[in-house]
């Protein structure tokens, strides 16, 4: 039994230096453990589950005839509604550094972070940088937040899509909030999983994305 439990150890910590190791890859290559266990969570969804009941999760599936998109692909080109009623496509924004921020009245966080989203505008939208904020939940609900908090950025409608727009863009596990970032050329360069800490945070990450 002694020479048994060695061996179930030494078998244990190999796997728990494994494991390390493929998480330190992942932290290594995003800059930060947060971001890194972020985008590991996203490439390998079924681990997800182990953090499950720290995020919102949705259940809505894409339709047969959306492809998921990868980092480097050209961004699909969405007609989503603003919140007078008209309707915009992405592709008006073309020629800038796009930020689309999804989110959601009942994410905390999500609320939490507008503020950064709203200076960054202010500060990088002259030299080329817009910020689109994209509402996952129910239209009245989003239409009363931007009431009582106004931005200086447009906010989009993600709902009547019918189904998680922000699957679309590689968020596999439907968690917010969820940013994606698009170069002038229209392809999606960064992806960031969770909130921002800091202004400073996401200026660099907007900056610092090819």
């Amino acid at each position: 039994m002694k020479g048994a439990g060695r061996q179930l150890a030494i078998v244990g910590a190999a796997l728990a230096v494994g494991l390390g190791l493929w998480v330190g890859s992942y932290v290594w290559r995003f800059g930060g453990l947060a971001p890194g266990v972020a985008n590991l969570l996203i490439d390998h969804p079924r681990l997800a589950t182990l953090a499950a009941s720290g995020l919102h999760i949705t259940s809505s599936e894409l339709p047969s005839d959306v492809v998921p998109l990868a980092l480097g692909d050209q961004r699909a080109d969405l007609a989503l509604t603003d919140l007078d009623g008209r309707t915009r496509h992405l592709s008006e924004w073309d020629g800038q550094r796009v930020v689309l921020n999804f989110w959601a009245t009942w994410c905390h966080p999500c609320r939490e972070e507008m503020p950064l989203f709203d200076a960054l505008q202010n500060e990088l939208g002259p030299q080329g940088v817009q910020v689109l904020g994209i509402g996952l939940d129910g239209p009245d609900k989003i239409r009363a937040w931007i009431t009582a908090h106004p931005q200086s950025f447009p906010i989009l409608l993600g709902q009547p899509l019918g189904y998680d727009v922000s699957k679309q863009f590689g968020n596999r596990i439907s968690a917010v909030p969820y940013s994606v970032l698009i170069g002038p050329d229209g392809r999606l360069l960064r992806r960031h999983l969770g909130s921002f800490d800091s202004a400073g945070e996401l200026r660099d990450w907007v900056l610092g994305g090819g």
